[in-house]
């Protein structure tokens, strides 16, 4: 490839080095040539799959930057809209991941375990234990209820 070229590629990563945050990828338009480990342009954590279709940016001078996956056939949005943004969080589409509809106001965080981290309070608590202590106060309140009814009916002060 000649150094003094700007283009983008398009290949299939074919090695993740995820401790340094980088990947090989192969072209198979060029003969299945493999480039050295490169580096993400990114601002989340995000490590791809072997055979994952990226778009490779090569900048003058050799360098290049997997800029990030493309949709294609194999890989289709799970969701669409033009007032939708969704975030996966897995490899496996709709697993675990977060939306925000502007035209309905609906925030969605999707995983099998959520779980608040606060630092410096120890307050940390997972979604399925306030779900539990809301559970129980809503038991607490409905026997509080019935007794005020018990005892609320039929005697009063005379």
């Amino acid at each position: 490839m000649n150094d003094h070229m700007q283009t983008l590629r398009i290949g299939k990563i074919s090695s993740v080095n995820y401790q340094k945050g980088t990947a090989r990828v192969t072209y198979e338009d060029r003969d299945d040539s493999v480039t050295g480990e490169l580096p993400f342009l990114a601002w989340t954590y995000w490590m791809p799959k072997i055979e994952d279709r990226v778009l490779v940016g090569h900048l003058s001078g050799g360098a290049a930057v997997i800029i990030g996956p493309t949709w294609h056939d194999d890989n289709r949005p799970a969701d669409y809209g033009a007032d939708l943004y969704r975030q996966e969080m897995s490899t496996a589409q709709g697993q675990a991941f977060f939306s925000y509809s502007s035209r309905t106001g609906i925030y969605t965080i999707r995983a099998e375990h959520i779980e608040f981290i606060s630092y410096g309070d120890g307050a940390d608590i997972t979604v399925a234990a306030l779900i539990s202590r809301i559970r129980a106060l809503e038991s607490r309140c409905a026997s509080l209820e019935q007794s005020v009814q018990a005892g609320g009916t039929g005697g009063g002060n005379s």
